[in-house]
This record gives structure tokens, sequence and C-alpha cells, in this order.
């Protein structure tokens, strides 16, 4: 028997719309971002 509360799906829960993970994409158009530059190594 599962008690009240238990063995809920972790889907059920209000989730974050955005998780900042620190990745940044980059391609030819913002390569020269300042924000991009600050993380790329040299």
């Amino acid at each position: 028997m599962v008690s009240p509360g238990r063995g809920r799906c972790s889907a059920a829960r209000a989730q974050p719309k955005v998780i900042d993970t620190g990745f940044y994409w980059y391609d030819a158009s913002n390569i020269d971002d300042p924000e991009i530059q600050a993380v790329l190594y040299e």
C-alpha cells in the first residue's frame, strides 16, 4: 500500500520554466558578443 503523497511522478510538481545551466549557444552571428567572449578560452 502506498501512503498518501508518496509515489507521485515528479512531473506532477511545479517545475521552473528556465533552469540556468551556464550554457551559451554561440556561432558566427554572436561570437563577438562580450557575454560570449567572457566565457571562451583563448
